[in-house]
């Protein structure tokens, strides 16, 4: 049977460390914590897994916890979002090759929880107890430059604190998890961004979400670490699942958008993609479920729950 090993402890951090996020390269892990710093982790050898060495610290920029940390599609920016209602853009000075906040992002009023950076690596979104998700633009992300940021949107139609934003990996598609148990998903029209569909289905806080990298799968899930198989509805064989959802209710639950006239007939209300939850994963987590990772790699899905336990899901081919 399948078991995850643990083969390193990083180390130095002096407070809880709550976020973690790789870079794009896979190369370099970056955590955020309630010391107000992110610190940036590397192997010492690439062939050894247990050495790894702290080879940055970014540090003066928040006065409080920083909640989230995202890298940026290139890998040349890192944005933190902070307890004290900031987000912190950073990139690293091209003479000396240390890490810089080259922009302070201000606006939320309460504690900004999430931030993610589009596909494109011009839009930021980020998001905070006070309700609202933003959209930002940045008018360039080099040192000599500005790194001035505009913020295009403030959503507002969430009824709690909003826990996590999410970006779609090829499209500027966003979705937005919420203490009011709904994930929004919100597209740009002509003027403005805008709500497209609303999920529910969840019956308390959705903690977090994670798109797939492709949208396109064939099978079923299992739970690989448990040997346990959970079916999926035999007419979804073949379907494009690119969202998954963690929840206060201990589930997970796995999304499909269907576009209009699609072969299923399912009804596309104003002729736009709709969502549904076509599977829920469930039994797995004896507590709340805070974290969810779709891997761009091998398509497994990794949660993490309260209940101190990692479960792996894999699809497998019927």
């Amino acid at each position: 049977m399948p078991r995850l090993e643990l083969v390193a402890e990083l180390k130095g951090h002096i407070d809880r460390v709550w976020h973690v996020s790789w870079n794009p390269a896979g190369t370099t892990l970056a955590s955020c914590s309630g010391d107000k710093t992110v610190r940036l982790w590397t192997l010492t050898d690439p062939q050894e897994p247990t050495s790894w060495t702290s080879v940055a610290t970014l540090d003066g920029a928040h006065k409080r916890t920083i909640r989230s940390v995202a890298w940026s599609s290139d890998g040349r920016g890192i944005a933190t979002a902070s307890f004290d209602a900031t987000t912190g853009v950073w990139e690293r000075d091209g003479k000396d090759g240390e890490w810089e906040c080259v922009a302070t992002l201000e606006g939320h009023e309460n504690e900004t929880k999430s931030v993610a950076w589009s596909a494109s690596g011009l839009l930021l979104a980020t998001c905070s107890r006070d309700k609202s998700v933003w959209i930002w633009e940045g008018e360039a992300r080099r040192l000599e430059a500005d790194n001035d940021f505009e913020c295009l949107s403030v959503l507002q139609e969430h009824t709690q604190d909003v826990k996590m934003v999410a970006w779609h990996p090829t499209e500027e598609l966003l979705a937005s998890a919420s203490y009011d148990d709904t994930i929004k998903i919100w597209r740009e029209d002509p003027d403005d961004w805008f709500c497209s569909d609303t999920l529910e289905g969840h019956s308390s806080t959705v903690w977090a979400i994670d798109f797939d990298q492709s949208g396109e799968h064939i099978g079923k899930f299992r739970l690989i670490l448990l040997g346990l198989l959970t079916l999926m509805p035999p007419h979804l064989n073949l379907i494009s699942l690119p969202l998954v959802s963690a929840s206060d209710d201990k589930t997970l639950r796995i999304w499909r958008r269907y576009r209009p006239n699609n072969p299923e007939g399912v009804a596309t209300p104003r002729d736009e993609p709709t969502w549904k939850c076509v599977c829920v994963l469930q039994g797995h987590h004896e507590r709340c479920v805070y974290c969810v990772s779709w891997s761009r790699v091998h398509g497994r899905v990794a949660s993490a729950s309260g209940d101190g336990g990692v479960r792996v899901f894999e699809m497998v081919s019927m």
